[in-house]
């Protein structure tokens, strides 16, 4: 475990700003801490690459497990076939060629359904059981390495994967060589300035410590654009994630509870007062070279 003690992205020092616990598997405590120039936050402290590995063994962790065991992973595999075709619709809005690589394919539905409206796909997935299974699903060869990835692709994605990435700087900078020069790099990040983050605090799902080593904001995404040689050309919410964050949130504060309806009170709270600012649950940030 390493304390971090500056910013990733600016190198400014981080001051204290929550604590919370990993109430999806270990129980252990962690800080997050706030860089006051970049507004992102950084878990402290940070598993190494080889002790992170243990935070993930739990069959519950949905991002690498597609069984139906319990009401949440069945609300979680339902909006997913929704947000599919949202996705779908997304980088279908890009004029170009076909080609998409999803950074963090997890399991391979993406791809599999991409694949099957017509897109060439490329997945890169480091979880050894994911990407055996994702390779499957696709019939296709999938990388476990960003260094192993070559060729010029439309777009690029990453769902939900950045804040698990050690230095989202490097990594943005590689995929932004893997590019087109009118490709798309498309983002999705929990948001921890939405109102559901400020009515949950540390109990907030979107936090997922240690697996999330940092949690941005609109701000902080700005900055890592601004230090990359990118720009954001679209800003979009992820509406159906304020559901389950909230339904997660509310089974970390009430173990053993069905706090479904509260769950759903809430998340629909969050969507209305997020809507004035664009500041949801969660954000699809479209990123383009800055040329």
């Amino acid at each position: 475990m390493k304390d971090i003690q500056s910013c990733i992205i600016c190198g400014t020092s981080l001051n204290s700003y929550l604590s919370t616990s990993d109430y999806f598997n270990t129980g252990e405590k962690f800080e997050l801490k706030k860089c006051d120039t970049c507004r992102l936050l950084h878990t402290s402290p940070v598993p190494d690459s080889v002790e992170i590995s243990r935070y993930y063994e739990t069959e519950a962790y949905l991002s690498h497990h597609s069984a139906k065991k319990n009401l949440i992973s069945l609300l979680y595999t339902s909006v997913r076939k929704l947000t599919l075709k949202n996705k779908l619709r997304l980088i279908n809005s890009y004029p170009g060629n076909k080609t998409i690589l999803d950074y963090g394919c997890g399991t391979g539905d993406f791809l599999s359904y991409c694949k099957s409206h017509n897109w060439a796909v490329t997945g890169m997935e480091p979880d050894n059981d994911a990407r055996k299974l994702a390779s499957d699903k696709i019939g296709e060869h999938i990388h476990s390495t960003v260094n192993d990835l070559e060729g010029a692709f439309h777009v690029i994605t990453m769902w939900h994967v950045l804040e698990h990435v050690y230095d989202p700087i490097d990594t943005i900078k590689k995929l932004k060589d893997l590019m087109d020069s009118d490709g798309r790099l498309i983002i999705a990040l929990p948001n921890y300035k939405s109102p559901d983050a400020r009515y949950y605090g540390p109990h907030w799902a979107g936090y997922d410590v240690p697996r999330h080593l940092y949690h941005f904001s609109k701000e902080a995404v700005s900055q890592l654009a601004l230090k990359t040689g990118m720009k954001i050309a679209e800003t979009l919410p992820m509406k159906f994630d304020a559901y389950y964050v909230s339904l997660l949130s509310e089974k970390y504060i009430r173990p053993g509870e069905f706090p479904y309806l509260r769950a759903m009170r809430q998340g629909w709270s969050s969507n209305r007062k997020a809507s004035s600012a664009n500041n949801y649950s969660s954000l699809i940030y479209v990123l383009q070279k800055n040329l």
